[in-house]
C-alpha cells in the first residue's frame, strides 16, 4: 500500500474533500484517500483524469513531507495553526462539551494549545470541521425512549399490513397567534428588512388530521375552543371523507382526545384511536406540518386584522397540493428518537 492514513488524518482529509473548491487540491486530497483504501495507482489515475506518474509523485510527497507540507498553502488556509492531532482533540472536545460561542472555543484552544484564534476566523474552521451553530434539541425529561422505539415498530408493522380499505391519520391541535414572527432570510449586509408587526393576543384554535400516506390531505377546523365536542366534530369530518373505510387516528393524550365523550362516540364508529407514548411530539408528523405552516404563512408576514389572518391560515391548510413535493419529503414516516444523553435512533 503506497499510503496508509491514521484515523485522524483520514477524517480530516474527508472533511476537506467535501468543501474543497479548487480542482488541483481536491485531486491531491482524493488521490491520497483512494490510495489509503487500497486502490491501484493506475485506477486512481484513470478515475481522477491524471497521469499515473502524478499519483506516485503525490504518494511520495505525502510520505516524505507529511500532511501539512503536502497540502501546502491550502492546508494552512484550511487548518490554520493546529496540526492533525490538535484538530482531533478539538473535535473530541466539541462533541463532549457544549460551547455557546466561538470565543469560548477560542479560549479553550488558547488554554490547551497556546494558540490564538480570532472568533471570526475560528467560525470558518469550525464549519470545515463539520460543526454548525444551531439550536440544541429539546428532550422531554419524562419521555421514555424504549416506549418510543416500541411505538415506531408497532406503527411500521401496521403500515406494512394496511388493507386497501384502511387509512391512517395523525391528529393534533395548534394555536397560532395573530402576531408577526421574525424570520431569517438573505438581507444585504448593513441593511435591515423591516416588517410590520402587531401586538395582538388573539389565537386560532385549530384541530386537524393529516393523512400519514398522503401529506397534502389535511382535514382541519377552527373552533372557539378545542374540547371533546370540537374533536368529535373533526372526527365526523374525517368519517365523512372516508366512507366505507376503517380509520386509524394517531394522537397524543390531550384531554380532548382521551375524554369519555370521545371514547363513547368512537366506540360505535369504524375509527380506532391510537395514543402516542407520553411526551413524544417527535413521533407525530403533523408537528412538522405546523412548523411548515408558520414558515409559509405566518413568519415575517403582517396581517392587519385577525379575520385576514384566520382566512390565510385556513386557506393554506386547505390548498396544500402546490407543496406536495416538499411535504412528502418533510412528513415522511421516519422518526428521530432522542434520549437524555443526546443519542439519536431513527
Amino acid at each position: 500500500m503506497l499510503v496508509q492514513l491514521d484515523d485522524s488524518q483520514r477524517q480530516l482529509l474527508r472533511q476537506l474533500q467535501k468543501t474543497e473548491s479548487a480542482k488541483r487540491d481536491y485531486v491531491k486530497i482524493t488521490a491520497i484517500l483512494m490510495l489509503d483504501r487500497g486502490k491501484d495507482p493506475d485506477e486512481v489515475a484513470d478515475l481522477l483524469g491524471i497521469d499515473h506518474t502524478t499519483v506516485y509523485r503525490y504518494a511520495q510527497s505525502y510520505r516524505s513531507l507529511g500532511l501539512q507540507e503536502y497540502l501546502g498553502d491550502s492546508y494552512r488556509g484550511w487548518w490554520g495553526r493546529l496540526d492533525s492531532q490538535q484538530l482531533s482533540q478539538l473535535q473530541a472536545e466539541l462533541r463532549r462539551g457544549f460551547y455557546t460561542s466561538a470565543q469560548m472555543v477560542a479560549d479553550w484552544i488558547q488554554t490547551t494549545f497556546s494558540v490564538s484564534y480570532h472568533p471570526q476566523g475560528l467560525v470558518k474552521l469550525l464549519h470545515r470541521l463539520g460543526f454548525a451553530y444551531k439550536k440544541t434539541t429539546l428532550v422531554a425529561p419524562k419521555a421514555d425512549p424504549a416506549k418510543q422505539v416500541e411505538f415506531v415498530a408497532q406503527l411500521q408493522r401496521q403500515l406494512s399490513q394496511l388493507a386497501p380499505d384502511e387509512v391512517v391519520y395523525f391528529a393534533d391541535a395548534v394555536h397560532p397567534q395573530h402576531n408577526t414572527r421574525p424570520a431569517q432570510g438573505w438581507i444585504e449586509v448593513g441593511q435591515q428588512r423591516p416588517v410590520a408587526c402587531n401586538s395582538s393576543r388573539y389565537r386560532l384554535n385549530i384541530n386537524a388530521v393529516v393523512n400519514g400516506l398522503n401529506p397534502v390531505e389535511v382535514i382541519a377546523r377552527q373552533d372557539k375552543t378545542i374540547d371533546s365536542f370540537s374533536t368529535i366534530a373533526l372526527l365526523e369530518q374525517v368519517l365523512g371523507a372516508n366512507a366505507g373505510k376503517r380509520i386509524h387516528v394517531y394522537c397524543d393524550s390531550a384531554r380532548y382526545y382521551v375524554s369519555k365523550q370521545v371514547a363513547e362516540w368512537v366506540a360505535s364508529k369504524p375509527i380506532t384511536l391510537h395514543f402516542l407514548p407520553g411526551y413524544s411530539p417527535n413521533l407525530n408528523p403533523i408537528e412538522r406540518l405546523w412548523k411548515f405552516m408558520r414558515q409559509k404563512v405566518i413568519d415575517s408576514t403582517y396581517y392587519p386584522d385577525f379575520a385576514l389572518f384566520e382566512k390565510q391560515v385556513m386557506a393554506f391548510l386547505g390548498q396544500l397540493e402546490p407543496y406536495r413535493v416538499q411535504l412528502e419529503r418533510l412528513l415522511v414516516l421516519r422518526f428521530a428518537i432522542v434520549n437524555k444523553d443526546g443519542l439519536i435512533a431513527v
